[in-house]
């Protein structure tokens, strides 16, 4: 079909405009037709699917697709018309493959950027880490320069440029600028580190082998916010917290052991002292907001103490952050239920004998009487 309509536009004046203006329309037209019937069979399939994503793609590459149609209308009727046009030395259809090329990375940008905001909105409100939300828009940065950047290097391989002293300079660059942001990548790895083996999140109760405890409120791509007990916030590099030892209080759940000792007079019934404990602390959940769990408390008489016997109890709070306030009330119950039934806090009893050392014996010695001339 086109080569009649080419024959039958040979004789006219202008012949091979009108041939690349006719064809031009004529193709844009055919592929247009296949477009819009491919983009409502797939339509037709999105719909029946549970994610968005797919109608998003759909839509980020409407644009890409158009663009595309022109442009090969465009350069196929050219070929035609112009078959021995030269730019620069390069044919229509070495110019027709490299800006292929550039309309190939527009299209992968559009569906980058469609993926990365599904992650913000669909995915990343359901992390427990705001990591992603802060990394996101870095990687989209990078991946978009990245995406150009290798494009650029493609259209210089199809124009027969030799590329390698390129990628040299481009790898001496990288280096050096690794080498400026050594800590900061470090930092930046050891936050995904983090944010992927999760041995901390946002929330939990944690402690630095270097003594620093508190509240994560905040893992971010350089450091790691941590709100204390005298409520001050605490940052530390993230690199620094990968390497530290640290205590979750919160893994694997937010129970926690709570203990004690407590010591009573060599008269008190152990029986009675252990019953008196256990329901000390039964009455410290029943009377206030400190939450136990419904294991039984442990009560047993631990040692044999100089001037007491020593208890020790152990009970679960359902919150390590309960701990300190839990410790405040039973030792308040457990005062006023001792002197109630009768149990003596003894004082620690010290036996001191009185015995100087160093002094002499008092010796009596007798004076013989002088005798007279």
């Amino acid at each position: 079909m086109l080569d009649q309509i080419t024959t039958l536009i040979s004789g006219l004046p202008f012949a091979a405009e009108i041939t690349a203006l006719v064809l031009f329309i004529i193709l844009n037209v055919v592929f247009y037709g296949i477009y819009k019937f491919v983009y409502y069979l797939i339509g037709k399939v999105s719909k029946h699917t549970k994610t968005n994503l797919d109608d998003k793609l759909l839509e980020c590459m409407r644009d890409p697709i158009r663009l595309l149609i022109v442009i090969s209308a465009t350069f196929i009727s050219l070929s035609i018309a112009y078959s021995t046009f030269l730019l620069s030395g390069y044919s229509i259809i070495s110019i027709y493959s490299i800006v292929l090329i550039f309309v190939g990375a527009f299209a992968v940008d559009r569906v980058m950027r469609v993926l990365i905001k599904w992650y913000k909105t669909d995915i990343a409100p359901k992390t427990s880490s705001n990591l992603d939300d802060e990394l996101l828009p870095i990687i989209e940065k990078m991946l978009r320069v990245a995406i150009y950047v290798v494009a650029i290097l493609m259209a210089l391989t199809n124009l027969n440029v030799e590329i390698t002293p390129l990628l040299a300079g481009l790898g001496i660059a990288s280096l050096a600028v690794a080498l400026a942001l050594q800590d900061s990548l470090g930092n930046f790895f050891a936050g995904v580190n983090i944010s992927v083996d999760q041995p901390l999140r946002k929330g939990d109760y944690i402690q630095t082998e270097g003594g620093i405890e508190g509240v994560v409120q905040e893992v971010g791509w350089r450091s790691t916010k941590i709100l204390t007990l005298q409520n001050n916030f605490v940052v530390i590099p993230n690199s620094k917290l990968a390497q530290s030892v640290v205590t979750n209080y919160h893994r694997p759940n937010d129970e926690m052991v709570n203990g004690g000792v407590i010591g009573v007079s060599y008269n008190s019934d152990v029986d009675h002292v252990i019953q008196v404990i256990r329901n000390s602390i039964k009455k410290m959940s029943e009377d206030s907001d400190i939450s136990i769990t419904d294991a039984e408390p442990t009560v047993r008489l631990d040692s044999f103490g100089d001037f007491s016997l020593n208890f020790k109890y152990f009970y679960r709070v359902k919150n390590y952050t309960m701990r300190f306030k839990a410790i405040g009330a039973l030792n308040r119950i457990l005062f006023y239920e001792f002197k109630k039934e009768g149990i003596e806090i003894p004082f620690p009893v010290r036996v001191i004998y009185n015995n100087p050392i160093g002094q002499e014996e008092k010796k009596t010695t007798s004076k013989k009487p002088k005798k007279r001339k």
